[in-house]
């Protein structure tokens, strides 16, 4: 049995891709604000240059959106599924460590 926050969380968003749902316009809203609040952080770590060389920080940030967003609906077929490990491994992917210590 799913915990109630994890179904609520997990299947809502993919229920309201639909423009003629209720709650379509919320997670439309929802998603733009988090993915602008991901690129602001991104975007002072490409400052530091601490991003890899190429990826901007509205891409990191929609693809750590999606890398989350695809978590979601992993653990909630599999609730034994380690979800912290790959994701871990998904942001190292995103950042240059030749330089994360200057």
């Amino acid at each position: 049995m799913w915990p109630p926050a994890t179904t609520t969380t997990d299947l809502t968003p993919q229920a309201a891709t639909q423009s003629a749902r209720p709650a379509h316009t919320y997670f439309v809203e929802r998603y733009e604000r988090e993915r602008a609040q991901f690129a602001e952080g991104f975007h002072d770590e490409s400052t530091r240059s601490r991003l890899r060389e190429g990826i901007s920080s509205e891409s990191a940030a929609f693809l750590f959106h999606a890398a989350l967003n695809g978590r979601q609906l992993h653990r909630a077929l599999d609730q034994d599924l380690d979800i912290v490990g790959p994701v871990t491994d998904f942001v190292h992917l995103l950042f240059d460590h030749r330089r994360a210590d200057d």
